[in-house]
């Protein structure tokens, strides 16, 4: 009995271990040896994680400009060719501060991350990640947040 009860207790902790979720680091994390590493500006990479078919998955960004600046397209996400690992390129053209709004499917699951752009770079310490997409009320948080540093 007391077997039963430790494998069920042991077996939610587990699953909830394997959920897909984004690690977003520095760019270098990806190695130098990446052909894309040397052709982009890159502002930071995203790791996919727990992603059982990387094949299917999708990575997506939007950028929110302090002070309702246009935001264009000045960030998207590039695969490097290795397997679930992305760089962020960079365009902000010395905008200001910013939130990088990253949202990943893979299967039927889908995770986010919210990352704080100040002009030295990314705010790594910043940064939120989340098992849904992250809603334009998180990226607005984030913003005047980043505003009030």
């Amino acid at each position: 009995m007391v077997k039963l009860f430790a494998i069920l207790t042991i077996l939610p902790v587990a699953a909830l271990a394997a959920d897909f979720s984004l690690t977003i680091g520095p760019p270098v994390a990806v190695g130098a040896d990446t052909k894309v590493f040397k052709k982009v500006a890159a502002l930071f990479a995203v790791r996919l994680e727990q992603c059982a078919d990387l094949s299917k998955a999708q990575v997506t960004a939007s950028t929110m400009i302090a002070g309702n600046a246009p935001s264009g397209s000045v960030v998207m996400i590039q695969p490097t060719g290795k397997p679930g690992i992305y760089l962020a390129s960079q365009n902000l053209d010395g905008r200001g501060n910013a939130v990088v709004t990253i949202t990943a499917t893979c299967g039927g699951q889908e995770a986010g991350a919210i990352v704080p752009v100040a002009p030295a770079g990314y705010l790594r310490d910043s940064v939120q990640t989340f098992s849904r997409a992250p809603t334009r009320a998180d990226a607005q948080a984030a913003l005047a947040k980043l505003q009030g540093r």
